[in-house]
């Protein structure tokens, strides 16, 4: 049996809710997803990790975090099965629900925004991606780094030419050489 799947198999069997289980197994179904193995032991690990998250005992970031990963691998995993329709609505669902309007912050959305971006293959849609990254550079660099790089990758895969100017504010923020 994969190790994907002993996992599914264990985690079905604990009695108790845990947001370290949530944790656990949103992130390996995360290590699945950048393995391009999207399918249903993807969705199995999310199911897992979403009843644990739910039912924890906590309104923390900790917890809140987690359900806005657990709907973005389920999002990147609809559009990896080619099912953007279904992508696109659960992007949309984490940032209507009651649980992020309450208890969510801007840095929670960076994610989130940015894989509506990458699905758009819009210039226009990334350029305002890389506008927006100093809003929360100070605050969140490493999603500031993703955005930047996101960018970057799009600009230089589509062919534009100036796609080298992007990483002028990267390289001036951190002074490199």
């Amino acid at each position: 049996m994969p190790y994907g799947l002993q996992i599914v198999e264990y985690t079905k069997y604990v009695s108790f809710f845990d947001i370290s289980i949530a944790v656990f197994t949103a992130y390996l179904a995360e290590l699945f997803l950048a393995q391009g193995n999207a399918n249903d032991v993807v969705n199995d690990l999310l199911n897992i990790s979403e009843q644990n998250a739910s039912k924890a005992p906590c309104d923390s970031e900790l917890r809140i975090n987690v359900l806005a990963d657990i709907y973005l691998f389920r999002s990147i995993n609809a559009k990896a099965q080619r099912n953007t329709s279904e992508a696109w609505y659960l992007l949309d669902e984490v940032q209507k629900s009651r649980w992020v309007k309450k208890y969510g912050n801007e840095g929670l959305f960076v994610p989130l925004t940015r894989q509506k971006v990458m699905m758009t293959q819009s210039l226009q849609q990334h350029l305002i991606l890389l506008g927006n990254a100093s809003n929360y550079r100070e605050q969140n660099p490493i999603e500031y780094f993703g955005s930047i790089k996101r960018v970057f990758e799009f600009m230089t895969n589509q062919g534009h030419p100036k796609s080298v100017q992007v990483l002028k504010p990267v390289k001036k923020y951190h002074k490199f050489n």
